[in-house]
């Protein structure tokens, strides 16, 4: 069974056809990108799977399921994590928080809980920090998690993919790092990415 499969896919926007017979199948653990030139359809096709539209025609299966036409909110539930062009943080939080916050739809307590501080409530707080603590040893920034989205740090490459002195990877915003890492907890089974990585760009 793949992962994500888009059968004869076609968009309308009245009588302008965004996208047409679109197909794709993607198995787990594959790196596709998706390229094209500008008004080609590749962010409305992202959109489509991310529940933001949807399709005229054709279908598009997650894991076997049906998704098309379901909530934003309810795709990303289901394991579809998404990242766009524009990067969208609170600038005046510290990284720390924004990976907390990014892990708003899987809270699993209500009001109640969070007002009476309950065993709930204690336990999912303790596995969001959790959370955020691992994405930061991701982002290379587990020493500055106090850090501010818009702040320039020098993050150390991966063993074996060292660059150079001066080399422009060792500095990289935070906010784009944490972006990024905000998505790909281990809930996420599928990442899209719109730009600020460039993995599957749009």
């Amino acid at each position: 069974m793949a992962l994500l499969e888009i059968r004869n896919m076609t968009h309308f926007f009245g009588g302008l056809r965004a996208v047409y017979d679109f197909n794709l199948r993607l198995e787990g653990g594959e790196l596709m990108g998706l390229i094209g030139p500008n008004g080609a359809g590749k962010t409305t096709v992202f959109n489509l799977v991310c529940g933001f539209y949807r399709p005229t025609e054709g279908e598009i299966l997650f894991e076997g399921k049906e998704i098309a036409g379901l909530r934003p909110h309810a795709v990303t539930a289901m394991g579809i994590a998404r990242t766009f062009q524009n990067i969208r943080l609170w600038n005046t939080l510290p990284v720390y928080d924004n990976l907390c916050i990014s892990q708003h739809f899987r809270l699993g307590y209500g009001l109640k809980d969070a007002l009476l501080r309950t065993r709930r409530f204690a336990a999912r707080e303790k596995n969001v920090h959790k959370t955020a603590e691992e994405l930061l040893e991701l982002l290379g920034c587990a020493t500055t998690p106090k850090s501010f989205p818009e702040t320039s740090l020098r993050v150390a490459a991966p063993p074996g993919n060292r660059p150079g002195p001066g080399h422009p990877a060792q500095a990289h915003p935070a906010g784009r790092r944490c972006w990024g890492a905000s998505t790909r907890g281990k809930w996420a089974r599928l990442w899209i990415s719109s730009g600020p990585f460039g993995t599957g760009s749009a």
